[in-house]
């Protein structure tokens, strides 16, 4: 068996009948959610549907760069609940969630309660981006799996692939000359 058939977890030839999450967004500068227009969804290749997972339940954003790091990598995908709760309710509390705020920024945040009813602290996970307090959301949704890029299986028009991470990407460091 080969590595690549440990880390799909998918048995030879299955990976055509395994389903896919759709990609709806991009995550950029230190947390801010970009959704794609429905032409780019089209375009966007699927992400295989890790096993034990509830298709019908969850959709996808991916990492677009490096300025979430260290939480989330580039080309790392977030699942998150389709289903949104108005509002910020207790049960989002202390939970990394896709925020849409008062003014129609979306985010990715970790929801604090106030001592204000009706209104969170919005907390950055990541160094680059600033906390938002005391805010008003329209609406939250849990995220339910951080999935790292090594892991990330998508399906294009071609087949199935592996999301490469920045150091496959990377050019390799000059050998030294001395011996």
């Amino acid at each position: 068996m080969s590595v690549e058939e440990v880390t799909s977890s998918t048995p030879a030839g299955l990976s055509r009948l395994r389903p896919t999450f759709p990609l709806m967004g991009r995550i950029r500068n230190g947390g801010s959610v970009e959704w794609l227009s429905n032409h780019e969804k089209l375009q966007a290749p699927g992400v295989l549907c890790p096993p034990g997972l509830a298709l019908d339940k969850l959709e996808a954003l991916e990492v677009a760069d490096t300025s979430c790091e260290p939480v989330f990598s580039k080309g790392d995908i977030l699942l998150y609940d389709k289903s949104t709760s108005s509002g910020a309710p207790a049960e989002m509390f202390g939970h990394r969630c896709v925020v849409k705020d008062e003014k129609g920024a979306i985010s990715i945040r970790q929801i604090k309660p106030t001592e204000t009813a009706g209104r969170v602290n919005l907390i950055a996970l990541t160094p680059n981006a600033l906390h938002e307090l005391d805010k008003a959301v329209e609406w939250t949704s849990r995220i339910r799996l951080h999935w790292p890029a090594e892991l990330v299986r998508i399906k294009t028009r071609t087949g199935v692939q592996a999301v490469k991470s920045d150091e496959a990407n990377q050019e390799p460091s000059p050998k030294s000359d001395s011996a």
